[in-house]
């Protein structure tokens, strides 16, 4: 008696291994789309790949919490505050996110370095959850402490970077 051949358990596997490979990949394809729109200030580009009113909101209150932890001053504090705002809104454009991802070590400093985008960079990626993936980047030699962290999230199919942060910054250890 012959066996009958089962489709139903192989096209599952499949749709298991073909979604698996989706949410491993995507986040990758998700930064290096972000790395050649900031490396090319691609308005469009980084439209598509950076929720810039999430990212300004949350650099905001990173910074106000690092300067607040650092301050012993409420004043300070403030007067800071009124500072980190305009700051962060001038910072985060094209020309001023590849200023940050230079500082992060991951392209040369200067016009026209696009084509060192990723030269002598360690890159990280840690799956937080099927939603939201860290990028640790850093230059290479430098400690893991010193890395840039991206965050970037999912809203449907589409990930986006949502948060630009660094331990260091934060003074915390692993995912806020």
């Amino acid at each position: 008696m012959a066996r009958r051949f089962a489709p139903l358990p192989w096209l599952l596997l499949l749709l298991l291994v073909l979604a698996g490979s989706w949410f491993w990949i995507a986040p990758h394809r998700a930064y290096d789309r972000f790395l050649q729109a900031v490396a090319f200030g691609s308005e469009s580009g980084l439209a598509e790949t950076v929720d810039l009113a999430l990212v300004r909101q949350q650099l905001k209150e990173d910074l106000g919490a690092a300067v607040a932890r650092r301050s012993n001053s409420q004043l300070g504090g403030t007067a800071a505050a009124d500072f980190i705002d305009g700051a962060v809104d001038a910072t985060l454009t094209p020309s001023g996110l590849a200023d940050l991802i230079t500082a992060f070590g991951t392209r040369a400093p200067g016009p026209g370095a696009a084509d060192t985008l990723q030269t002598g960079t360690v890159v990280a990626f840690q799956y937080r959850s099927l939603s939201r993936v860290d990028v640790l980047i850093r230059a290479a030699g430098e400690s893991e402490t010193r890395s840039g962290i991206l965050t970037f999230t999912r809203t449907g199919t589409v990930w986006r970077l949502s948060r630009i942060w660094s331990e260091q910054l934060l003074g915390t250890q692993g995912a806020p």
